[in-house]
């Protein structure tokens, strides 16, 4: 029973394993015939996204690419998703200097305008990389601004 149990979590471990591989592979496929810009930077993107939960770098390498990609297209939304990856990368490492400069970067290209969603990520990243740092009183800055941002926009749907 135990020896069959132990199969079992390998087998479904294996499965997912093998199930994100397969993604990996066909993202990197698709980059590979992609011609349009806009699409490289958010394949690049999602690249990022599912290679964090195993290989960090790689993942930073993808988002560093996608930067260059829509600095050089003048893809606002490309850069500060790029940016703020490259931020989420350097917070889980702990290097927060980086990680601030990365989300501080974002911001300031969204302006708060551009792309609402990023804005808004970004300041709880910052607020969030505060409050595990302990240092209360910035983190309540930043998730006072998102709250702001949210605020305008729920009041345009109103």
């Amino acid at each position: 029973m135990r020896r069959s149990f132990l199969l079992f979590i390998i087998s479904v471990l294996s499965a997912g394993s093998f199930a994100q591989n397969r993604t990996i592979d066909s993202l990197q496929l698709a980059l590979l015939n992609e011609v349009n810009q806009l699409k490289k930077v958010e394949i690049l993107h999602e690249l990022a996204s599912q290679s964090w939960d195993y290989d960090f770098e790689k993942g930073l390498e993808y988002s560093e690419q996608a930067y260059e990609i829509a600095k050089a297209s003048s893809n606002i939304k490309g850069q500060a998703q790029s940016l703020t990856d490259k931020g989420l990368y350097y917070f889980f490492i702990g290097d927060y200097n980086k990680a601030l400069t990365n989300y501080l970067a974002s911001y300031q290209i969204t302006n708060g305008k551009i792309y609402n969603q990023y804005p808004v990520y970004t300041l709880l990243s910052i607020g969030s990389m505060y409050r595990v740092q302990s240092k209360f009183d910035s983190a309540k800055v930043y998730y006072q601004k998102a709250e702001k941002i949210l605020d305008k926009r729920d009041d345009a749907f109103s």
